[in-house]
């Protein structure tokens, strides 16, 4: 047998005359499990509405229902607190939400949602909207086309997406702009420039690529330090921005170098060189010039190289490596000047590049080696020597270090280079101070001014000291103008600190570059070389005469001792002792020698 389930019910009744009771009963074992099933069912749904719920709160999405019919929107019961904004905000109908949506996104999206409730497909649309007390978001919305019972409704769902898109937005912006600047990097230009390229081969346009290298930017960037120097290049970013069209595109490349891409010059008919020369007048005035940077003024100048394509080019990388080469060229014609590329620059280029690829080596092959160039007194006698550099490339022989030395500080191996020579000059002091001599032998050093502005610089020449033992007085630091002139308070406590441990400090070829009295008159300074281009003609020349007398009678009232370069003849030598100059270095006297040779004179 089985249980089941019955329902009974009692009535009274008259049976054969008589009070009776009537018993009637059914079976409901069926509706019995019937209704447990519905419960179970109704409790399942509620459960698992539950968890959608949780699910859309927890995720951000807030579901929706639009009748397509009366274009009513109703929403969940949780929309409101999923999209941030009180229920009795959210619009009751789709005109309503059409109201919120962003002007570029309404038609868009009206267009899609009638397309699915005409087609019966899918619909998912990605718009901006805003909500109250919530600016302008992101959101995407999606759903599904609901026909059963003859209705025509929309089932969906929609999200705040606006962190996503953010997100996106920052990789792109990690991924083809400059985060320093803003400005487009590398990847972003030649994707622009090879756009352009393209377009200006097929249309007979033409367009050009500038770029742009600040000079002597890494001089002041060791100086003023990195922080200073991201803030020039920022002023520098928005300078150029400022100067070119909209519809042009200006890109950071690294370091100091920007790179402007004009994509139309014109037709045919007009001469491309003179549009760009224009564009690239145009911004080396604006970027030439003083710049303010917490509360001091610094001095740029820029250099600019021209590629016009398609004449120079067609494919992106080659347009950019060409104008970089022009760039050079200006730099080369002296700074602050623009030139357009050539054929035959690429060639320099390319012996540029094997000088760098070499000199990277020279230093571990022992190819560089110092020579020596005799000071001496009014009676012809040796009293220091000035160490300069040469190279013996495989291959080419002796390189002039007017050939090699730009390179080196372009490069950045200025620093190891002039670590080398430093040491090896100490090195040679060192073993020269062991001499049995009445007098001992000083030694002076060419420094670079990136080698100067370095912030090792000063322990650098303090190791070397302390290494080589060499004694107080020995050591001369010969030093340009143009590594006195920026931040002149730094300056001071640098030479203080040189002087300190002993260094004798000399102004280098005095009298080519700014010559400003207020630095010889506040810079702890011991020495004065006048530049050989006042002695060539001092004999001839009443103004250069005057210049050498006038710097001869400057240092002797600051107590500075003075040097006279590129002394060659007698008459030379006789005048220049006659102003009151008896320390000279020249021809006349000997030319720069290996230190094997220099001995033998010295002793």
């Amino acid at each position: 047998g089985r249980r089941i389930d019955i329902e009974a019910s009692l009535s009274r009744i008259a049976w054969e005359g008589k009070p009776a009771m009537l018993a009637t009963t059914r079976d409901i074992t069926e509706r019995r499990l019937g209704e447990q099933e519905r419960q179970t069912l109704t409790t399942e749904l509620a459960r698992k509405e539950e968890i959608i719920r949780l699910a859309s709160n927890a995720y951000g999405i807030a579901s929706w229902e639009l009748d397509w019919t009366t274009g009513e929107l109703r929403w969940a019961e949780s929309a409101g607190v999923v999209l941030g904004v009180p229920a009795e905000f959210l619009p009751k109908a789709h005109s309503e939400n059409l109201q919120l949506l962003h002007p570029q996104d309404c038609v868009p999206f009206d267009a899609a949602v009638r397309t699915a409730m005409e087609s019966g497909r899918p619909f998912r649309f990605e718009f901006r909207a805003t909500l109250p007390d919530q600016g302008l978001r992101w959101f995407r919305s999606q759903g599904e086309v609901d026909r059963t019972h003859g209705r025509s409704r929309l089932h969906g769902a929609t999200a705040d997406i606006t962190d996503y898109k953010l997100a996106l937005q920052e990789i792109e912006r990690l991924a083809y702009y400059d985060p320093l600047t803003g400005l487009a990097n590398r990847r972003l230009l030649l994707d622009r420039l090879q756009r352009a390229s393209t377009h200006a081969s097929r249309s007979g346009y033409c367009g050009a690529v500038l770029f742009v290298d600040l000079d002597r930017f890494k001089l002041l960037n060791d100086s003023l330090g990195h922080g200073v120097g991201d803030l020039l290049l920022r002023q520098i970013a928005e300078r150029c921005v400022d100067t070119v069209r909209e519809e042009d595109t200006v890109a950071r490349m690294g370091g100091d170098e920007f790179v402007v891409l004009v994509a139309s010059l014109g037709g045919e008919t007009a001469a491309p060189e003179d549009g760009a020369r224009t564009v690239a007048e145009k911004l080396r005035a604006r970027l030439s010039g003083e710049y303010l940077i917490a509360g001091h003024g610094h001095h740029l100048t820029v250099s600019i190289g021209i590629a016009v394509f398609p004449r120079d080019g067609e494919r992106a990388e080659d347009l950019l490596h060409h104008a970089d080469v022009a760039m050079y060229q200006a730099k080369k014609q002296g700074r602050d000047t623009i030139a357009f590329y050539a054929a035959d620059l690429q060639s320099n280029a390319d012996t540029r590049l094997a000088i760098e690829q070499d000199l990277r080596l020279a230093v571990e092959r022992n190819e560089l080696e110092l020579h020596y160039q005799p000071k001496v007194d009014a009676s012809r006698q040796v009293v220091g020597a000035e160490a300069l550099l040469r190279w013996h490339r495989p291959g080419h022989g002796l390189v002039s270090p007017m050939d090699f030395i730009p390179i080196a500080e372009e490069s950045g191996l200025i620093y190891v280079i002039g670590k080398w020579v430093l040491r090896d000059a100490c090195a040679r002091l060192a073993a020269w101070s062991r001499c049995d001599r009445a007098q001992p032998l000083g030694v002076a050093v060419n420094i670079s001014p990136l080698q100067f502005r370095h912030p090792d610089f000063v322990a650098c020449v303090s190791q070397a000291l302390v290494d080589f033992s060499i004694q107080p007085g020995l050591l001369t630091l010969e030093i340009t103008e143009s590594s006195l002139i920026e931040n002149i308070d730094s300056v001071i406590a640098r030479l203080n600190e040189l002087k300190r441990m002993g260094v004798i400090i000399s102004v280098d070829d005095f009298g080519t570059g700014y010559s400003s009295l207020y630095y010889l008159k506040h810079l702890p300074l011991d020495e004065i070389k006048i530049d050989k281009s006042y002695v060539r003609d001092i004999l001839d020349d009443t103004n250069d005469a005057a210049i050498v007398e006038s710097i001869i009678a400057i240092a002797k009232n600051l107590q500075l001792r003075t040097v006279a370069e590129g002394v060659e003849t007698e008459d030379q030598a006789r005048v220049l002792r006659a102003l009151g100059c008896s320390l000279h270095q020249g021809y006349l006297y000997s030319r720069p020698l290996p230190a094997a040779e220099f001995e033998r004179l010295y002793n």
